[in-house]
């Protein structure tokens, strides 16, 4: 191909001109891009036929393919269908084997038409002869219509939305109108005509676009302004819209059986209500109420559906049993499979016939099992769900801001409406496992819904009006539960149990820090408080109580009235107010009645229950009455009477329900210990209920003895302060009355055996108070009193038998024993060690010349600046011979005799003396001077001998120790 000459027309006037010269008209310079423009205009022309040729050839090329493609398809589908047609099994002699499927049959081949190719062979004994099967093709014609017809759907409504969206502008409102007329009245016309041909899956994709297009057209409406549609709100109108789209839908749906309109129809619904309140601005109030409107919808279609699925049942065969089975599933392309075989052997007569559900057909021929059926429900669930919890989201906003955005008395109204939806979904769903967790939110939120408007009204009455509607949500659970479901009834228990339990935690820390202020106020610090809270604690613990009682099991129900009256009880200072005696007499009075009503119950936990608040009742009286010296001594007095009065009451009553009379006081030691311990713990004998009846009986009393028992020191020190008498008296008469205890236990070793044990420990207990308590502002010697005490319990060891019980106050005077080595151990140690304090001068200090010697004088500040600690010393070793009495082998006559008695007593016998009297008091040096420290005179008799001014020179001793040092 020859170039052309590069001439070309000139841009500017036209004429001709050239790369070399220009134009040759208006003399333009030489322009090589519009040679260029040139020159490819002659190339297109040339390159264009070309082109066009080869197209036509591929076309033909092409054609001549498909032709061969489809002609090959269809030969190889006659012969497929020729080769594995069925045909009947050759009636041959015994012993011969059938064809094998697709051998080919004719002359020859030993079918029909001619002899065997090969010899035939007996069969295998077991080989079943039949027809072959013949085999499935890959894919049917329905099927393959079924897909083409749903991509030419899916194409169908891509070109719908882009001619909508994009070449809208393009026609007048006239002719954008007829075009989606006609359109949306083609694509709603194909369904039907689809259905009819069993290509179900073909009817419900064009459905489903047709209903788009519905959509599409309101928004073109809306878009062109058609009848003046404009001007509506944008969200108003659309909410117009689908709600027009999902009547259409559900319409269309029961016209045609298609399940594709009824997900439509569900899912475009949703946003109905939500848009058409949206320009109304409601608060969360309103829009609580506008979700639970949409999720109560979804409900009613959830129900419907299920209605129609129990109305339609499935049409059955015939099963085992007289029974109907399943209806056979429909398959790809609208038909349905294999018609049901009835069983063998079952009969169809009335007898043992048991039929199955309706057999009404379902929409669009589903069945209860059917996958499309399930798939709705499921997304309605979904739906329902996702509305709900909006519902309850914004409800509960209302509830926190209701003194802000809308009336408070119907502040909880969506709560309550929400919980009831919760509630319906339950027996929608026929879920045991739903039904009682929303039985239980319901009244849960039953009881926010009445407490909040007053709490926002009347906060001052909250606490009482609380316990109100846990008592009337109670009750009105207990009447309703009878015609209602078992989990539902559970779950209303549940939620009224959880609001009644809430309640009373409240009112019970109430009623604890009411108690707690009435002891804090027999405190000095806090002499006199304000009680927190008012009258609405004890009236509300009441109320909550019965509550409580109504709700609970039978067995739970006595200690909720124990434990609900005692709590009343600590609560009172709150109503009113009370003298400090007043608050104790009432406690004791409680404590009286529940402690004796303790002893009367014939059950072991009724008693446990009574007597522990028995206890905290007391404990808190005699807190309260350590005000004053004079409450505390009323109260003591109290406590002490109350103590024998119920030991007493506990002793006269049967153990175990059988009498006590004086069964095993006539024996006295462990035997008879022993005896009264199997007595109290249910083992006596007697016409009575069985063993463990009342076995609480003889503990309670045992305690309140030992309790009493106690309280006897503390009365004495509270009577005596209230005479005003000096502190160190009423320690030491402390300590006495501890003393005079020690009698009791051997008493009752022969009266009464079952009271041993706390008596012993009762003892013990009061022994170690009192020793251990002296010291502080009356600069009481502690290790005096702890070494009385140390002996005291030595000989409550020595006169108890009870092996228990001697261990028992063995171990007491382990901390009185630490006590009276503080105080003994330095004094002893500085007795002993400082005559040899001056060797350590050897190492101090610069020396001035020679070694130090002793200077002959006694040092004073060994630790002995008083004499409790000599008399702490000589109360031990007493102690400690009495410990050697008691733990001398059978037939030691002495303690003299019990191996190592004599390495425990004698050290104590050697160093009390130089305790009381320190080696060489008074004892002249050999300078004439007397040594400093006591003289006998401070431990003489009044008016005795000494060292003091106007007393004679004390003789010389003669002990050699300490000896002279000087030379």
């Amino acid at each position: 191909m020859t170039e052309p000459v590069p001439v070309y027309p000139c841009p500017a006037c036209g004429g001709t001109a050239d790369l070399v010269a220009g134009c040759r008209r208006c003399g333009r310079a030489p322009d090589p891009v519009a040679a260029e423009v040139i020159r490819l205009d002659y190339q297109i022309r040339v390159l264009a036929p070309r082109v066009e040729q080869a197209r036509q050839q591929h076309l033909a090329l092409a054609a001549a393919l498909r032709d061969a493609q489809q002609r090959r398809q269809t030969l190889a589908a006659r012969v497929r269908a020729a080769t594995f047609a069925p045909r009947p099994a050759p009636v041959g002699p015994p012993g011969t084997i059938a064809p094998r499927p697709g051998a080919p049959i004719g002359p020859g081949t030993g079918g029909p038409g001619g002899p065997a190719a090969w010899p035939s062979r007996p069969a295998p004994s077991g080989t079943p002869c039949g027809p072959a099967v013949p085999a499935r093709p890959e894919a049917s014609t329905r099927t393959v219509q079924n897909i083409l017809f749903i991509l030419g759907g899916l194409l169908f409504g891509t070109a719908a939305i882009v001619f909508t969206s994009v070449a809208w502008a393009t026609y007048g409102v006239a002719g954008r109108a007829a075009i989606l007329a006609v359109v949306t009245g083609l694509a709603l016309a194909v369904p039907p005509l689809a259905r009819w041909r069993r290509l179900t899956a073909t009817a419900e994709t064009f459905a489903t676009i047709a209903l788009l297009l519905v959509l599409l057209d309101g928004y073109a409406a809306w878009y062109v302004d058609l009848f003046g549609l404009a001007g509506t709100p944008g969200t108003r109108y659309a909410g117009l819209v689908c709600a027009t789209t999902a009547l259409v839908a559900a319409g269309y749906a029961a016209l045609t059986g298609l399940w594709a309109p009824r997900y439509v129809a569900l899912l475009v619904a949703q946003p109905v209500l939500p848009l058409l309140a949206y320009d109304l601005r409601p608060d969360p109030f309103g829009w609580a109420l506008v979700y639970a409107a949409v999720a109560a919808g979804n409900l009613l279609v959830l129900r419907l559906t299920r209605r129609t699925t129990a109305a339609g049942g499935t049409a059955s065969a015939p099963v085992a049993g007289g029974g109907t089975g399943p209806a056979p599933a429909p398959v790809a392309g609208g038909g349905t499979g294999p018609a049901p075989v009835p069983v063998a052997g079952v009969g169809a007569g009335p007898a043992g016939a048991a039929t199955g559900p309706a057999t009404g057909p379902l929409p669009g021929g589903a069945t209860p099992g059917d996958g499309r059926l399930v798939a709705f429900r499921v997304v309605g669930w979904i739906g329902h769900a996702a509305m709900l919890a909006a519902a309850t989201l914004s409800a509960l906003v209302a509830l926190v801001v209701a003194d802000v955005t809308g009336p408070v008395a119907v502040v909880g109204l969506p709560l309550v409406v929400a919980a009831l939806l919760l509630v319906a979904a339950g027996a929608v769903a026929g879920s045991a496992v739903l039904r009682g967790p929303a039985g239980a939110v319901l009244v849960v939120v039953l009881a926010v819904a009445v407490l909040r408007p007053i709490a926002d009204v009347r906060a001052t009455l909250l606490l009482v009006a609380a316990a109100v509607v846990a008592l009337g949500l109670a009750v009105a659970v207990t009447v309703t539960a009878r015609p209602l479901p078992v989990a539902v009834r559970i779950g209303h228990r549940v939620g009224a149990l959880i609001v009644a339990g809430v309640t009373a935690l409240v009112t019970g820390v109430a009623a604890a820090v009411v108690g707690v202020a009435t002891m804090a106020a027999a405190l000095p610090s806090t002499r006199d408080p304000e009680v927190p809270f008012d009258w609405q604690v004890p009236v509300a613990v009441l109320v909550v109580a019965g509550a409580l009682m109504v709700l609970l099991p039978r067995a739970g129900r006595d200690a909720t009235a124990v434990v609900g009256a005692g709590l009343a009880v600590l609560a009172l200072p709150a109503a009113a107010p009370m003298a400090g005696w007043l608050v104790g007499l009432v406690d004791l009075a409680a404590a009286a009645a529940l402690l004796f009503t303790a002893l009367s119950h014939r059950t072991v936990t009724g008693g446990v229950v009574r007597a522990g608040a028995g206890l905290v009742l007391v404990l808190h009286a005699v807190a309260v009455g350590l005000a004053r010296p004079q409450t505390a001594t009323g109260t003591l007095a109290l406590v002490l009477l109350l103590g024998l009065a119920v030991t007493a009451v506990a002793q006269r009553l049967p153990a175990s329900g059988g009498p006590t009379g004086s069964a095993g006081a006539a024996t006295v030691g462990p035997d008879a210990v022993a005896t009264a311990g199997s007595a109290a713990g249910g083992g006596a004998t007697g016409t009575g209920a069985g063993p463990g009846a009342a076995a609480h009986r003889r503990p309670i009393g045992g305690l309140a003895f030992a309790a009493a028992l106690v309280v006897w020191p503390a009365l004495v020190v509270a009577a005596l302060d209230t005479g005003t008498v000096a502190a160190w008296w009423q320690a030491r008469a402390a300590l006495l009355a501890a003393a005079l205890l020690l009698p009791v236990p051997v008493l009752l070793q022969r009266l009464r055996p079952a009271l041993l044990p706390y008596a012993t420990a009762a003892v013990a207990v009061a022994v170690v108070v009192t020793g251990t308590a002296p010291g502080g502002p009356h600069d009481e010697p502690p290790a005096v009193y702890a070494a009385t005490g140390v002996l005291l319990l030595v000989t409550a060891a020595l006169l108890v038998t009870w092996t228990p019980g001697r261990i028992l106050a063995a171990a007491a005077t382990l901390p009185l024993l630490a006590v009276s080595a503080v105080t003994v151990v330095p004094a002893v140690a500085g007795l002993l060690l400082s005559p040899y304090a001056w060797v350590g001068a050897i190492w101090s200090g610069r020396p001035a010349g020679g070694v130090p010697t002793p200077s002959g004088r006694w040092p004073v500040d060994f630790g002995l600046d008083s004499a409790a600690p000599a008399v702490a010393l000589g109360v031990l070793t007493v102690a400690v011979w009495l410990a050697a009495h008691l733990l001398r082998p059978a037939g030691a006559a002495t303690p003299g005799t019990v191996p190592g008695a004599g390495a425990v007593v004698l050290p104590g016998a050697v160093v009390l003396p130089g305790a009381v009297v320190p080696p060489g008091a008074g004892v002249p040096h050999p300078d004439g001077s007397h040594p400093p420290g006591p003289t006998p005179a401070r431990f003489g008799p009044p008016g005795g001998g000494g060292s003091g001014p106007g007393s004679p020179t004390p003789r010389r001793c003669r002990s050699a120790w300490p000896p002279s040092w000087s030379r």
